[in-house]
């Protein structure tokens, strides 16, 4: 069932003014005139990092991004119900060909998601990011990481909520996938024994869609989080 977007906290466009300098009685536009500037809605982040603890807000808070809240416009009113609903059973996560989509409009790895594992035989995995692997090992945000590394991914939030409740799940949910681990803060690289710390910042925004019945509403919301290593020492 196709949906329709009935709230976005996305971007309001506006209109950069020309700016003309006067020289005696010649008017000249500058040689570089400055491009048109879209402003970035950051309410939504601003309220789920209001919702964080400090310990939260020490590894992780979010800011608002123009390319996120343009591609999330686009997607989330594509998604349908069923797709909606079984996110809910994913720890909110989307999983599949919509997520991959998602993360294909923001330029980055179709994978590149903290739901991606890899099983014994090296295959990529979807599953909820908070499962114990067993024999499996997550493909990104790993201990071993030393490049920057960005993931995206498409969380449904229930469409009852207040938008304090929306930022409230939100925070709760950075808060779980960090006391899961799946944002360490440092490790050892296997292969140099190099020792590295890791920093991440994210940004996120959220639109609310509704089935054309009106019988059923979620929000969506689109968040990015980027981890950058930063080699400490060689252990050895």
């Amino acid at each position: 069932m196709k949906l329709k977007k009935i709230a976005s906290l996305a971007l309001a466009g506006v209109m950069a003014v020309s700016m003309l300098t006067a020289c005696g009685n010649t008017i000249s536009e500058p040689e570089n005139p400055t491009a048109p500037v879209d402003p970035v809605d950051s309410s939504f982040a601003t309220a789920v990092n209001a919702e964080m603890s400090s310990a939260t807000k020490n590894v992780l808070t979010f800011g608002s991004d123009a390319t996120l809240a343009s591609v999330l416009n686009k997607v989330a009113g594509q998604l349908d119900s069923a797709t909606l609903s079984r996110a809910f059973t994913n720890d909110g996560f989307v999983i599949g060909d919509d997520a991959s989509d998602f993360r294909h409009l923001m330029g980055i790895g179709r994978d590149n998601s903290l739901t991606i594992a890899i099983d014994g035989s090296g295959d990529y995995n979807y599953t909820t990011p908070f499962a114990n692997l067993n024999n499996w090992t997550w493909k990104h945000f790993t201990t071993e990481a030393t490049s920057a590394n960005t993931i995206a991914d498409l969380i449904v939030v229930p469409g009852n909520l207040t938008d304090e409740g929306v930022a409230e799940y939100v925070a709760t949910a950075a808060k779980e996938l960090i006391d899961a681990d799946r944002m360490p803060n440092d490790g050892v690289n296997s292969a140099t024994d190099d020792q590295y710390k890791y920093d991440y910042t994210g940004s996120i925004a959220c639109v609310k869609v509704n089935n054309l019945s009106g019988d059923f509403s979620a929000y969506v919301v689109g968040v990015t989080v980027t981890q950058t290593p930063t080699r400490v020492t060689n252990v050895q």
